[in-house]
């Protein structure tokens, strides 16, 4: 969603299914990325804000991909549909 207050987010998502999720630049960390997402009793919650670091360690597909709670990007796009194609293949 880009700039998003974290206020405006949770409005956003009140009244979204749960697993909805969408991703905002965080208020308190310059550059960072904050995934907020609506739980099991419709209560939206936001994880600790991603860096360049992070990044560089794990691209945000695959953080998305590892996260099962997150199963819609905002508004009912499957995270498949929009991530799938920037998640880093398994070679097991």
């Amino acid at each position: 969603m880009g700039f998003v207050r974290k206020k405006q987010a949770e409005e956003m998502l009140s009244k979204c299914a749960n697993g909805t999720f969408l991703l905002r630049f965080s208020d308190s960390e310059l550059g960072g990325v904050t995934i907020a997402w609506v739980g099991e009793q419709s209560e939206v919650f936001m994880l600790q804000p991603f860096t360049s670091k992070d990044f560089a360690i794990r691209s945000l597909a695959d953080r998305i991909s590892d996260l099962p709670h997150l199963v819609y990007l905002y508004l009912d796009i499957s995270k498949d549909q929009a991530f799938g194609k920037y998640y880093t293949p398994f070679n097991g």
